[in-house]
Formats: structure tokens, C-alpha cells, sequence
């Protein structure tokens, strides 16, 4: 799992770093979703952090851009995520912005 040098973060998540940390171990975190680059389409996947656990995942890590409490929070977060991308490009190409967030850490 590979974590964007500036990570969105919705709803009452704080402590970004404990998080991850957490999310990299397998830990199991309860109500924490996952939002990240999806493979192969420009768009944004939101996953539950249990899904993580399972070998699938640690064999094809994912590029995660930003954390949620909740499913509803995650979808909020990608609509905050789309809208900064077009203010600050005028273009909706995810996949390009964030992937800098990437190379640049």
C-alpha cells in the first residue's frame, strides 16, 4: 500500500499517520474506508479497510489518496477530490493529478 504525499482525510479521521501504520500492518480497523487510484481507468475506488487484509490486496497494492469514517464520507470526499482537481487544472484527469502526489513524495 502506498500512501500520496498530501492524503485527503474526511470526517473525523486525525491521525493520518497512526492510520496508516495501522493499514499497512492488517490491522483490523473498523468504519474506516479507503479511497484510491483505480487500476487502469481514471477514476477514484473506495474500498472498506477490511478488504485489505485479504492477499489479493498485499499482492496488488493499491495508491491511496484519501481516508474516510464512513462510506457516505468517502463518496463526500471523492466529489472534494474531483471538484479540486478541475479548479486547479480546468481538466478532469484524476489519474494524472494525483499521480504526482506519488513522485513528488
Amino acid at each position: 500500500m502506498q500512501f500520496a504525499g498530501k492524503l485527503y482525510l474526511a470526517g473525523n479521521v486525525k491521525d493520518s499517520r497512526k492510520l496508516r501504520y495501522r493499514l499497512k500492518k492488517g490491522k483490523l480497523l473498523h468504519g474506516i474506508y479507503v479511497i484510491a487510484l483505480s487500476e487502469g481507468r481514471d477514476e477514484l475506488d473506495i474500498y472498506h479497510c477490511a478488504l485489505f487484509r485479504q492477499s489479493f490486496f498485499r499482492k496488488n497494492p493499491r495508491r491511496v489518496v484519501g481516508l474516510a469514517d464512513s462510506h457516505e464520507e468517502a463518496v463526500e470526499l471523492v466529489v472534494q477530490i474531483v471538484q479540486d482537481i478541475f479548479s486547479k487544472t480546468g481538466e478532469y484527469k484524476i489519474k494524472s493529478y494525483l499521480e504526482k502526489q506519488f513522485k513528488n513524495k
